[in-house]
């Protein structure tokens, strides 16, 4: 197996796991920052008020990636070019993933205006 080949593969199951983790996210995390929100009276971030206005679409993210994964698997001659761009995908995505678990549960432990 090539560099390249264990890219392809690396991004699929990267991709998968980072679909896996979305869904979890939006399904614990921002429903709890959704509910707790309007009560901790702490002024929430503008991207985070846009994440919780668009959280259905977080799972969507890494499916570029992954789409990319497949597609460099499926097409040798494209392979290096594929891959790389799956790869690049890839680390957007888990950023993106990981930089909305912190905004979503950042808030949370933020002490109220009123306390200090």
């Amino acid at each position: 197996m090539n560099f390249w080949t264990w890219l392809a593969l690396r991004s699929v199951f990267t991709a998968g796991m980072a679909i896996v983790v979305a869904i979890i996210l939006n399904r614990t995390a921002m429903p709890r920052l959704a509910a707790e929100a309007p009560t901790t009276h702490v002024n929430l971030p503008a991207g985070l008020s846009c994440l919780l206005v668009g959280r259905h679409l977080l799972p969507w993210i890494p499916v570029p990636g992954l789409l990319l994964g497949l597609a460099a698997l499926l097409l040798r001659p494209l392979r290096p070019i594929l891959a790389a761009l799956a790869a690049i995908g890839c680390l957007i995505a888990v950023v993106l993933i990981v930089g909305a678990l912190i905004g979503a549960l950042a808030p949370l432990y933020q002490a109220p205006a009123e306390l200090g």
